[in-house]
C-alpha cells in the first residue's frame, strides 16, 4: 500500500499543473499546432508529454484519482483492480476521454481487441484529436490483419503528430501488407 501511495504522489506531482482540465482544456488547441509542427522527434515529445498529463487532468478529484490508480494497478499486474478503478472513474463521468483511454489500452492489454475498439471509438467522440487512441486502433487493426484499416488510422495519428513513434515504420508496413495481398 505504501509502494502504491508513492506512485500515485509522483503521479498526481506530474498533473498537477492545472487541476481542472481534461479534453477540453483551451490549452489543447495551441498544443495540438505546435505538435502538428515539431521539427523532430524530440521536440514533439515534450509536446506529447504536456498534452498527456492535460488529459489526464480532471475537475472531479475523485475520478482523476480512480484513472491514475488504475493506472498503478495496471502498471502493477493487478488487472482486476485496474479495470474496476477506469469502469468507477467511466461511471463517474462517461465524458471523460482519458478514462475510457486508459481502459482501452487494458483491454487491449487483456485480449479484448472488440472491446478496446469500442473503447479506442468513444475516446475519438470525445476527442477526436487522441493521439493515442488513432495509433492505438492502427496497432489493433494490424494485429487483426486489416491493413485498410490499419493504414487509415495510422494516417488519422501521424496527420496530428507526425513525430509519433513506431507509427511510420507501422503504416509502411501495413501499405506493404495491403499491397501484397491486393495484387
Amino acid at each position: 500500500m505504501r509502494k502504491l501511495a508513492g506512485i500515485l504522489t509522483v503521479i498526481l506531482a506530474l498533473g498537477s499543473a492545472q487541476a481542472n482540465a481534461d479534453q477540453t482544456d483551451p490549452r489543447l488547441d495551441g498544443l495540438f499546432e505546435a505538435l502538428r509542427t515539431a521539427p523532430d522527434f524530440a521536440a514533439g515529445r515534450e509536446i506529447e508529454d504536456k498534452i498527456w498529463r492535460i488529459w489526464l487532468e480532471h475537475p472531479d478529484q475523485q475520478t482523476r484519482e480512480a484513472v491514475l490508480i488504475g493506472m498503478s494497478f495496471l502498471q502493477g499486474g493487478r488487472a482486476e483492480l485496474a479495470e474496476l478503478s477506469f469502469n468507477k472513474a467511466i461511471k463517474r463521468h462517461p465524458d471523460f476521454a482519458e478514462a475510457w483511454n486508459k481502459r482501452a489500452t487494458f483491454m487491449f492489454l487483456k485480449g479484448d481487441i472488440a472491446a478496446s475498439i469500442a473503447d479506442c471509438a468513444h475516446v475519438l467522440k470525445l476527442e477526436p484529436r487522441h493521439f493515442g487512441a488513432l495509433s492505438g486502433l492502427g496497432l489493433m487493426y494490424a494485429q487483426l490483419q486489416n491493413w485498410e484499416a490499419a493504414i487509415h488510422w495510422y494516417e488519422q495519428a501521424l496527420a496530428i503528430h507526425p513525430n509519433l513513434p513506431g507509427i511510420r515504420a507501422g503504416l509502411k508496413e501495413a501499405t506493404r501488407r495491403f499491397i501484397g495481398e491486393e495484387t
